[in-house]
Protein backbone atom coordinates (compact mmCIF):
# COMPACT_ATOMS: atom_id res chain seq x y z
CA UNK A 1 0.00 0.00 0.00
CA UNK A 2 1.38 3.41 -1.08
CA UNK A 3 2.16 5.31 1.77
CA UNK A 4 2.48 9.41 1.52
CA UNK A 5 6.38 10.55 2.68
CA UNK A 6 6.32 12.57 5.71
CA UNK A 7 6.62 16.11 4.20
CA UNK A 8 3.38 15.16 1.96
CA UNK A 9 1.49 14.34 5.09
CA UNK A 10 2.57 18.05 6.59
CA UNK A 11 1.54 19.92 3.27
CA UNK A 12 -1.78 18.47 3.77
CA UNK A 13 -2.19 19.54 7.15
CA UNK A 14 -0.87 22.99 6.14
CA UNK A 15 -3.57 22.58 3.60
CA UNK A 16 -6.70 21.83 5.77
CA UNK A 17 -5.34 24.83 8.41
CA UNK A 18 -5.38 27.28 4.92
CA UNK A 19 -9.15 26.03 4.41
CA UNK A 20 -9.42 26.36 7.96
CA UNK A 21 -8.53 30.04 7.39
CA UNK A 22 -10.18 30.75 4.36
CA UNK A 23 -13.57 29.46 6.55
CA UNK A 24 -12.95 32.13 9.06
CA UNK A 25 -12.42 34.66 6.90
CA UNK A 26 -15.65 34.49 4.84
CA UNK A 27 -17.55 34.45 7.96
CA UNK A 28 -16.20 37.50 9.63
CA UNK A 29 -16.53 39.43 6.43
CA UNK A 30 -19.92 38.82 5.61
CA UNK A 31 -21.27 38.97 9.43
CA UNK A 32 -19.00 42.95 9.63
CA UNK A 33 -21.95 44.94 9.37
CA UNK A 34 -24.01 43.20 11.42
CA UNK A 35 -22.02 44.07 14.49
CA UNK A 36 -20.65 48.01 13.12
CA UNK A 37 -23.18 49.87 14.79
CA UNK A 38 -22.86 47.96 17.95
CA UNK A 39 -19.08 48.93 18.39
CA UNK A 40 -19.78 52.07 18.52
CA UNK A 41 -21.57 52.18 21.84
CA UNK A 42 -18.77 48.97 22.74
CA UNK A 43 -17.64 48.97 26.81
CA UNK A 44 -13.71 48.35 26.09
CA UNK A 45 -12.89 47.67 29.51
CA UNK A 46 -15.37 44.99 30.02
CA UNK A 47 -14.25 43.28 26.24
CA UNK A 48 -10.76 43.64 26.94
CA UNK A 49 -11.68 41.65 30.82
CA UNK A 50 -14.14 39.47 28.28
CA UNK A 51 -10.67 38.64 26.15
CA UNK A 52 -8.66 37.75 28.91
CA UNK A 53 -11.19 35.58 31.10
CA UNK A 54 -11.66 33.78 28.04
CA UNK A 55 -7.86 32.92 27.69
CA UNK A 56 -7.99 31.43 30.53
CA UNK A 57 -10.30 29.68 29.71
CA UNK A 58 -8.99 28.35 26.72
CA UNK A 59 -5.28 28.17 28.69
CA UNK A 60 -7.02 25.74 31.51
CA UNK A 61 -8.27 23.88 28.77
CA UNK A 62 -5.10 23.33 27.02
CA UNK A 63 -3.27 22.60 30.36
CA UNK A 64 -6.29 19.50 31.22
CA UNK A 65 -5.96 18.03 27.32
CA UNK A 66 -1.83 17.97 28.05
CA UNK A 67 -2.88 15.67 31.56
CA UNK A 68 -4.95 13.59 29.65
CA UNK A 69 -2.15 13.54 27.36
CA UNK A 70 0.41 12.48 29.38
CA UNK A 71 -1.72 9.76 31.11
CA UNK A 72 -2.76 8.19 27.49
CA UNK A 73 1.04 8.61 26.71
CA UNK A 74 2.95 7.84 30.01
CA UNK A 75 5.34 10.55 28.97
CA UNK A 76 5.04 14.80 29.88
CA UNK A 77 4.60 17.30 27.31
CA UNK A 78 5.26 21.10 27.15
CA UNK A 79 2.43 23.24 27.78
CA UNK A 80 3.47 25.66 24.83
CA UNK A 81 3.77 22.46 22.36
CA UNK A 82 -0.01 21.02 23.71
CA UNK A 83 -1.09 24.49 23.84
CA UNK A 84 -0.31 24.99 19.91
CA UNK A 85 -1.50 21.63 19.12
CA UNK A 86 -4.83 22.33 20.87
CA UNK A 87 -5.30 25.55 19.57
CA UNK A 88 -4.89 24.87 15.81
CA UNK A 89 -7.96 21.57 16.30
CA UNK A 90 -9.97 24.82 17.80
CA UNK A 91 -9.07 26.68 14.60
CA UNK A 92 -9.97 23.33 12.48
CA UNK A 93 -13.50 22.92 14.48
CA UNK A 94 -15.05 25.60 11.79
CA UNK A 95 -14.07 23.71 9.44
CA UNK A 96 -17.30 21.45 8.13
CA UNK A 97 -17.00 18.83 9.99
CA UNK A 98 -15.55 18.58 13.42
CA UNK A 99 -12.99 15.78 12.74
CA UNK A 100 -10.75 17.48 10.42
CA UNK A 101 -9.60 19.09 14.05
CA UNK A 102 -9.19 15.29 15.36
CA UNK A 103 -7.05 14.35 11.52
CA UNK A 104 -4.82 17.40 11.98
CA UNK A 105 -3.73 16.74 15.49
CA UNK A 106 -3.49 12.59 14.48
CA UNK A 107 -1.36 13.80 11.36
CA UNK A 108 1.08 16.42 12.80
CA UNK A 109 2.40 14.45 15.94
CA UNK A 110 2.48 11.08 14.49
CA UNK A 111 6.24 10.99 15.00
CA UNK A 112 6.00 12.27 18.77
CA UNK A 113 2.46 10.59 19.78
CA UNK A 114 0.68 7.15 19.17
CA UNK A 115 -2.22 7.57 17.11
CA UNK A 116 -4.27 5.94 19.77
CA UNK A 117 -3.08 7.89 22.96
CA UNK A 118 -3.80 11.08 20.81
CA UNK A 119 -7.38 9.70 19.66
CA UNK A 120 -7.89 8.50 23.28
CA UNK A 121 -7.22 11.84 24.98
CA UNK A 122 -9.56 13.57 22.19
CA UNK A 123 -12.47 11.46 22.47
CA UNK A 124 -11.90 12.17 26.65
CA UNK A 125 -11.57 15.57 26.70
CA UNK A 126 -14.40 16.05 24.10
CA UNK A 127 -17.12 13.99 26.33
CA UNK A 128 -15.83 15.68 29.40
CA UNK A 129 -16.26 19.16 27.21
CA UNK A 130 -19.43 18.00 27.25
CA UNK A 131 -20.27 17.24 30.35
CA UNK A 132 -18.72 20.79 31.84
CA UNK A 133 -21.35 22.85 29.66
CA UNK A 134 -23.78 20.52 30.67
CA UNK A 135 -23.39 20.69 34.39
CA UNK A 136 -23.09 24.27 33.69
CA UNK A 137 -26.78 24.54 32.35
CA UNK A 138 -27.86 22.21 35.23
CA UNK A 139 -26.46 24.59 38.03
CA UNK A 140 -27.61 27.23 36.74
CA UNK A 141 -31.32 26.16 35.78
CA UNK A 142 -31.71 24.67 39.33
CA UNK A 143 -30.16 27.80 41.17
CA UNK A 144 -33.74 29.49 40.15
CA UNK A 145 -36.04 26.78 41.04
CA UNK A 146 -34.34 25.68 43.95
CA UNK A 147 -31.87 28.07 45.62
CA UNK A 148 -27.83 28.55 44.68
CA UNK A 149 -27.04 26.49 47.70
CA UNK A 150 -28.49 23.53 46.47
CA UNK A 151 -27.47 23.95 43.22
CA UNK A 152 -23.86 24.58 44.03
CA UNK A 153 -24.46 20.93 46.38
CA UNK A 154 -26.03 19.32 43.36
CA UNK A 155 -23.17 20.59 41.27
CA UNK A 156 -20.38 19.12 43.76
CA UNK A 157 -22.12 15.94 43.93
CA UNK A 158 -21.65 15.20 40.07
CA UNK A 159 -17.83 16.46 40.07
CA UNK A 160 -17.36 14.11 43.21
CA UNK A 161 -19.31 11.58 40.73
CA UNK A 162 -16.65 12.59 38.07
CA UNK A 163 -13.53 11.71 39.75
CA UNK A 164 -15.14 8.17 40.60
CA UNK A 165 -15.80 7.69 36.85
CA UNK A 166 -12.43 8.52 35.65
CA UNK A 167 -11.13 6.67 39.10
CA UNK A 168 -13.07 3.70 37.59
CA UNK A 169 -12.12 4.40 33.87
CA UNK A 170 -16.06 5.33 33.13
CA UNK A 171 -15.42 7.00 30.31
CA UNK A 172 -13.23 4.54 28.64
CA UNK A 173 -15.68 1.51 28.88
CA UNK A 174 -18.25 4.05 27.58
CA UNK A 175 -15.49 4.56 24.64
CA UNK A 176 -14.96 0.85 24.59
CA UNK A 177 -18.79 -0.23 24.01
CA UNK A 178 -18.84 2.84 21.14
CA UNK A 179 -15.21 1.21 19.79
CA UNK A 180 -17.50 -2.23 19.03
CA UNK A 181 -19.82 -1.14 17.02
CA UNK A 182 -17.57 1.04 14.45
CA UNK A 183 -17.23 -0.21 11.49
CA UNK A 184 -13.15 -0.17 11.54
CA UNK A 185 -12.79 -2.30 8.61
CA UNK A 186 -13.63 1.19 6.53
CA UNK A 187 -11.06 3.50 7.98
CA UNK A 188 -7.20 3.56 7.34
CA UNK A 189 -5.40 0.57 8.98
CA UNK A 190 -3.56 3.24 11.45
CA UNK A 191 -6.72 4.55 12.51
CA UNK A 192 -8.44 1.48 12.82
CA UNK A 193 -6.30 0.03 15.08
CA UNK A 194 -6.50 3.86 17.15
CA UNK A 195 -10.15 2.60 17.79
CA UNK A 196 -9.83 -0.49 18.55
CA UNK A 197 -7.15 0.81 21.44
CA UNK A 198 -9.98 2.78 22.68
CA UNK A 199 -11.84 -1.02 23.84
CA UNK A 200 -8.37 -0.35 26.52
CA UNK A 201 -9.71 0.50 30.05
CA UNK A 202 -7.41 2.70 31.97
CA UNK A 203 -8.59 3.77 35.21
CA UNK A 204 -6.77 6.96 37.04
CA UNK A 205 -4.89 7.40 39.92
CA UNK A 206 -7.16 9.63 42.62
CA UNK A 207 -4.50 12.35 42.17
CA UNK A 208 -4.46 12.75 38.47
CA UNK A 209 -8.75 12.33 38.77
CA UNK A 210 -8.91 15.36 40.97
CA UNK A 211 -6.79 17.11 39.38
CA UNK A 212 -8.63 16.84 36.18
CA UNK A 213 -12.08 17.41 37.87
CA UNK A 214 -10.09 20.61 39.68
CA UNK A 215 -9.44 22.08 36.41
CA UNK A 216 -12.68 21.32 34.81
CA UNK A 217 -14.10 22.94 38.18
CA UNK A 218 -12.10 26.27 37.98
CA UNK A 219 -12.90 26.17 33.66
CA UNK A 220 -17.05 26.17 34.89
CA UNK A 221 -16.31 29.69 37.37
CA UNK A 222 -14.03 31.05 34.28
CA UNK A 223 -16.76 30.23 31.85
CA UNK A 224 -19.26 32.37 34.32
CA UNK A 225 -17.49 35.45 34.76
CA UNK A 226 -16.03 35.10 31.43
CA UNK A 227 -20.25 35.25 30.68
CA UNK A 228 -20.45 38.53 32.57
CA UNK A 229 -17.98 40.48 31.23
CA UNK A 230 -18.98 39.65 27.68
CA UNK A 231 -22.62 40.80 28.42
CA UNK A 232 -21.52 43.92 30.22
CA UNK A 233 -19.70 44.89 27.29
CA UNK A 234 -22.53 46.05 25.44
CA UNK A 235 -24.20 48.37 27.97
CA UNK A 236 -27.89 48.23 26.06
CA UNK A 237 -27.86 44.54 27.44
CA UNK A 238 -26.87 45.04 30.73
CA UNK A 239 -30.30 44.90 32.16
CA UNK A 240 -31.02 40.85 31.18
CA UNK A 241 -30.36 38.33 33.23
CA UNK A 242 -26.38 36.68 32.43
CA UNK A 243 -26.92 33.76 34.40
CA UNK A 244 -30.04 32.77 32.39
CA UNK A 245 -28.68 33.34 29.48
CA UNK A 246 -25.42 31.62 29.99
CA UNK A 247 -27.65 28.51 30.95
CA UNK A 248 -29.43 28.91 27.58
CA UNK A 249 -26.58 29.12 25.65
CA UNK A 250 -24.77 26.33 26.92
CA UNK A 251 -27.59 24.16 25.97
CA UNK A 252 -27.13 25.66 22.55
CA UNK A 253 -23.61 24.97 22.79
CA UNK A 254 -24.43 21.35 23.21
CA UNK A 255 -26.22 20.71 20.69
CA UNK A 256 -23.86 22.37 18.34
CA UNK A 257 -21.05 20.70 19.68
CA UNK A 258 -23.29 17.19 18.91
CA UNK A 259 -23.81 18.27 15.36
CA UNK A 260 -20.18 16.96 13.75
CA UNK A 261 -21.08 17.29 10.23
CA UNK A 262 -21.44 21.45 10.45
CA UNK A 263 -18.57 23.80 11.25
CA UNK A 264 -18.42 23.78 14.95
CA UNK A 265 -22.30 23.50 15.00
CA UNK A 266 -23.02 26.92 12.74
CA UNK A 267 -26.47 27.68 12.34
CA UNK A 268 -27.47 24.54 14.48
CA UNK A 269 -26.28 26.72 18.20
CA UNK A 270 -27.36 29.78 17.08
CA UNK A 271 -30.64 27.90 15.77
CA UNK A 272 -31.17 26.92 19.19
CA UNK A 273 -30.06 29.95 21.61
CA UNK A 274 -32.26 31.93 19.21
CA UNK A 275 -35.30 29.52 20.22
CA UNK A 276 -34.83 29.01 23.69
CA UNK A 277 -33.21 32.37 24.18
CA UNK A 278 -36.39 34.31 23.07
CA UNK A 279 -38.02 34.43 27.13
CA UNK A 280 -34.61 35.75 28.24
CA UNK A 281 -34.18 39.34 25.70
CA UNK A 282 -35.10 40.60 22.75
CA UNK A 283 -34.65 38.56 19.78
CA UNK A 284 -32.97 41.59 17.83
CA UNK A 285 -30.13 41.68 20.54
CA UNK A 286 -30.45 38.01 20.88
CA UNK A 287 -29.73 37.88 17.43
CA UNK A 288 -27.13 40.04 17.34
CA UNK A 289 -25.26 38.57 20.39
CA UNK A 290 -25.42 34.61 18.74
CA UNK A 291 -23.81 36.50 16.00
CA UNK A 292 -20.86 38.53 18.00
CA UNK A 293 -20.24 35.22 20.44
CA UNK A 294 -19.75 33.36 17.20
CA UNK A 295 -17.15 35.74 15.86
CA UNK A 296 -15.45 36.55 18.92
CA UNK A 297 -15.04 32.90 19.73
CA UNK A 298 -13.53 32.93 16.40
CA UNK A 299 -11.45 36.20 16.96
CA UNK A 300 -10.15 34.47 20.56
CA UNK A 301 -9.08 31.21 19.31
CA UNK A 302 -7.30 32.59 16.10
CA UNK A 303 -5.32 35.41 18.01
CA UNK A 304 -4.23 32.81 20.69
CA UNK A 305 -3.34 30.28 17.87
CA UNK A 306 -0.90 32.98 16.18
CA UNK A 307 0.67 33.40 19.31
CA UNK A 308 1.89 29.69 19.83
CA UNK A 309 1.81 28.77 16.23
CA UNK A 310 5.18 30.85 15.22
CA UNK A 311 6.86 28.63 18.38
CA UNK A 312 8.55 25.62 17.23
CA UNK A 313 8.43 24.07 21.26
CA UNK A 314 9.85 20.78 21.53
CA UNK A 315 7.29 17.90 22.76
CA UNK A 316 9.07 17.80 26.16
CA UNK A 317 8.82 20.07 28.90
CA UNK A 318 11.33 22.99 29.06
CA UNK A 319 10.38 25.05 32.20
CA UNK A 320 9.39 24.13 35.96
CA UNK A 321 5.81 25.34 34.58
CA UNK A 322 5.35 22.41 32.82
CA UNK A 323 6.01 19.88 35.43
CA UNK A 324 3.70 21.37 38.13
CA UNK A 325 0.57 21.52 35.82
CA UNK A 326 1.40 18.05 34.15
Amino acid sequence: MFKPWPSMSRWISRLIMGVGFAWIAILIVQEASTIREQFLVIDWFWLASAFVTGAIYLLLSAIAFGILLRLNEQRQFGLIYVARLIFAGQILRHLPGRLWGVVYLLNETRQEVSSAGMLRANVVFMALTLVLHMLVSLTLSLAFYAGLFKALLCALLIFLGIVLALRRDGIGTCLSFVARWLPTQWLPDKLSESVENLQETRPMAWAEASKIVLILMTMGGVHLLNWHTLVWSFPELAHINVWALCAVYSIAWISGYLSIITPSGLGVREAVFMMLGSNVMELSSLAFLSVFIRLWLITLELILFLLFFFQKPKPEPSSALDYIIG
